[in-house]
Order: C-alpha cells, then sequence, then structure tokens
C-alpha cells in the first residue's frame, strides 16, 4: 500500500509528534510532503507535482498541521510554531500549509486526516464539517474515548473545564463507520525493566497538575510519602522570559523528555488521570511501560484497552494514595506481579508497531469497501463486522 503522508516536520515534548512518521511507515509505502520533509524548491513546486513525480498512491493522509491550515494563519501562528516547535527548515515554508490543504483537498484518491494531537474538547463545528467534508475517514478518538460532558464529573474544576464543548463526541457517535480510532502508543525504547526494589522514591505525579494530580500530590506530600523529583518546569518559564524559547530547541526537548521518563522511572508507584475529561492520554501507556505501578482514576474505555483493576493497574481517589502505596509496599511481590503485568500490556497492545499495523489493517478495509467502524476490547483494535463488503469506495471530496 502507498501512502502520501502531509505534515510539517516539527518536533514537540510529547512524544507522539515525533512518532507518527515512523507509525505510517511502518504501515505502508510511504512518501512525506511538507516543509522539513522536502526541499523548500520542491515544497514552492506543490503537491500536483510532486504527486506526478512519485505516485501513483493509493491513499493520502494529513496531520492537523495541515488539515487545519486554514484555521490558523497569520504573523501569530508563525510566532507560536517559533516559541513552540523545533524545526529546521525556513519559517517561510510554512506558509505552504495552505496551498497544502488545498491541494490535498483536489487529489482524486482517498483520503484520511490524521488527528491524534488534537484537543477534541474545543474543536469548533466548522472545523469539523471541514474535516468531514473533506476526509473520507479520519484516525482518532471515538466514543469510546471521548464522552459527552453530560456524562462527566469534575470537569467543572478544570482550568479549562468552560471550553470544553460535545461538537466531537456527537460526532463521532453520528459518524462512527468513518472513524479508525487509534489511541496513543509508545516507542520501544520507553521500556524499562528495573525493579520496583531498586527505585528510590515512592510516588510520583507526572504531567500537568489536573484537579485530581494536584489532590494527589497534596495528599501524598501531605502523608509523607517520598516523590521522585520533577526536573522539567522550573527552568523553561526562566528560559522563556529570557527570550530564549526552550521548546524550539532540539537538545531542550530531548532533556525534558528524559527527565520526564526519568521522574517515573525512579518511583515505584505513579499516579495518573486523563483530567475532567477522563481522556486515555498517553501517560496511561509511559507509566507501566516505564515499569511503575500505574494507579488512576480511569479513564474512558479504561478496560477496552486492557486494564484491569488489580491486575495490572490499580484504581485509586487521589486522597486514597498514602493508603494504598502502604499496602503495596508492604506486599511487594503483588506490586511487581502488577507493574510487571502493566507492562506487558502495554508491550502486547500498544507500541508504535502494534498501531502500525491497526492503521495498516484498517486502510487496507477501507479501501476494498470493508470498513464500518471499530471498538476497544481488552486491548485490541475489533473491527465492526469486518467480513460484510457493503460500503463503497470513497473518492476524493471537492
Amino acid at each position: 500500500m502507498r501512502i502520501l503522508f502531509l505534515d510539517v516536520d516539527v518536533h514537540y515534548f510529547n512524544p507522539t509528534r515525533g512518532l507518527q512518521g515512523r507509525l505510517v511507515s511502518l504501515a505502508g509505502d510511504v512518501r512525506c510532503f511538507g516543509p522539513g520533509y522536502v526541499s523548500s524548491e520542491v515544497l514552492a513546486s506543490g503537491l500536483p507535482a510532486f504527486v506526478a513525480r512519485y505516485g501513483p498512491f493509493d491513499v493520502a493522509i494529513m496531520t492537523e498541521h495541515i488539515a487545519f491550515a486554514e484555521d490558523y494563519v497569520g504573523a501569530a501562528v508563525l510566532d507560536s510554531y517559533r516559541r513552540n516547535y523545533a524545526f529546521r527548515f525556513p519559517m517561510a515554508d510554512l506558509q505552504r500549509r495552505g496551498d497544502m490543504r488545498r491541494a490535498f483537498c483536489a487529489l482524486p484518491m482517498p483520503k484520511v486526516a490524521f488527528l491524534l494531537e488534537s484537543d477534541y474538547y474545543n474543536f469548533t463545528s466548522e472545523q469539523i464539517k471541514g474535516l468531514s467534508a473533506v476526509a473520507d475517514w479520519l484516525v482518532g478518538w471515538n466514543g469510546d474515548f471521548v464522552k459527552p460532558k453530560a456524562e462527566l464529573s469534575g470537569l467543572e474544576r478544570e482550568s479549562f473545564g468552560h471550553k470544553a464543548n460535545d461538537h466531537w463526541a456527537n460526532f463521532v457517535c453520528a459518524g462512527h463507520a468513518r472513524m479508525i480510532p487509534l489511541v496513543h502508543f509508545v516507542a520501544d525504547e520507553e521500556f524499562s525493566f528495573t525493579a520496583l526494589s531498586h527505585r528510590a522514591a515512592d510516588w510520583c505525579v507526572p504531567g500537568i497538575l489536573y484537579d485530581a494530580r494536584h489532590r494527589a500530590r497534596t495528599a501524598l506530600i501531605s502523608a509523607g510519602c517520598t516523590m521522585s523529583r520533577r526536573h522539567r518546569w522550573p527552568i523553561a518559564p526562566v528560559l522563556t522570559r529570557m527570550g530564549l524559547h526552550p521548546f524550539s530547541r532540539p537538545l531542550f526537548t530531548v532533556w525534558y523528555q528524559e527527565m520526564f521518563r526519568r521522574e517515573i522511572h525512579q518511583a515505584r508507584f505513579a499516579f495518573t488521570c486523563g483530567s475532567g475529561l477522563q481522556w486515555p492520554i498517553r501517560k496511561f501507556f509511559e507509566i507501566p511501560a516505564l515499569g511503575a505501578v500505574l494507579v488512576c482514576v480511569p479513564c474512558n474505555g479504561f478496560e477496552a484497552l486492557g486494564f484491569r483493576d488489580g491486575e495490572n493497574a490499580i484504581i485509586c481517589k487521589p486522597e486514597a494514595l498514602p493508603e494504598i502505596g502502604r499496602r503495596l509496599s508492604a506486599d511487594p511481590n503483588t506490586a511487581q506481579a502488577i507493574a510487571d503485568a502493566g507492562r506487558r500490556l502495554v508491550g502486547a497492545c500498544h507500541t508504535v508497531s502494534v498501531r502500525a499495523v491497526q492503521l495498516r489493517t484498517a486502510l487496507e478495509a477501507a479501501l476494498a469497501g470493508r470498513w464500518h467502524g471499530a471498538h476497544w476490547v481488552k486491548g485490541r483494535m475489533v473491527p465492526d463486522d469486518p467480513v460484510v463488503a457493503t460500503v463503497a469506495v470513497p473518492g476524493a471530496h471537492g
């Protein structure tokens, strides 16, 4: 299967950004087009010329950086790229994103929108209509993982809660058959096999302090639990105030990611949550991959992703963490068994190579007219009605 992949070659502190190209390349024979992926001269010659030279392709995929190119334009957007992403191509190449999106829309081949970096909670209805009009299929979270606000308790306690809407939740319920519901994943180098007994700290609570994480840290510190060191954030605001834009520097991004992993690797137990949105964020996979016991407020689709309370993870309210820590410390064999089971689950079901197989399987079924959406069951993405071929293969939109 030959894949045309449209993206911007920028690097971000969330590893999912840097792994998407690898995922797509494992799913098929891929050619990348976009700023950083090709020379400025090839980019300026346009997508049609690129397709004429390197085609034909079976399917075209675009990421958010292209899908929303016409929604986010102007000097402020370019400045945001300069401050928040690391890249090596000329800034002027970013201004070609709109041309790329328009050319993508005109391609006479099936099309996919790849949306694994999206904040689904604040999509506008216009953005969703635009995606739906252009893409035949959408890679992103479906109704297994995104719930209406009415079903979410605690969203109002998040700083962004008032901005959340139900546009995406409503869309994925209505357009389920067009969804390829991939979720986050980890790379092979993100695993650790260090025993819990050799870890210096009891706990860590990595990441942004959402309401549940803030309550978790408060409870753990008040109980005198040892916490692994947080090396990352204090230096970033200082460098930003100095005008150095640390996240635009590749070495800082590498350092930041390593310090994040080290924080988890130093702890026996790690708490996370999916914020008030209850999303299956990457930390649900990073923590067990790094060999710590995953203790959490469960995300949407927790059991569908293969997690089982007391077997490969522990469900716990933030205020009860000190007691859970004492029980696990008193029974180290059980704690190690839970950590090992969590790591096995991620290794078997949630790596970039597994996602590549899932993507390839979905695209092949879609191109053959046999894709009707999918649900997750016990850590596996299971196609709906996989043998019933009743859907015609979509052509180009527009």
